[in-house]
């Protein structure tokens, strides 16, 4: 497995999608109740990879309830009267 991880992580694929797949790797096998396949060294070289690279989390921020509330309001806004869609910017 872990031949497999750096082959991807050679590609350049960053190493969340790595362990993303690693994950659903894992998923699979709990579903169909069968054994699975040991990760530690893959994970190992996800890790070393992280190091090497140098790279950072591209996580955003977390959407918050006032934050999903203004989005709906902007929706409603580009609505009409009878509730059909309105093209996002008016015809010139």
């Amino acid at each position: 497995m872990q031949r497999r991880v750096a082959a991807r992580l050679e590609t350049g694929i960053r190493s969340s999608t790595v362990r993303r797949a690693l994950a659903a790797i894992v998923f699979k096998h709990r579903e169909a109740e069968i054994e699975q396949p040991s990760l530690s060294d893959a994970r190992a070289v996800v890790a070393g990879a992280l190091r090497k690279r140098k790279e950072k989390s591209l996580r955003r921020d977390v959407l918050l309830p006032d934050d999903l509330r203004k989005v709906c309001h902007r929706l409603v806004k580009r609505r009409g009267a009878s509730g059909s869609r309105l093209p996002a910017t008016a015809p010139s």
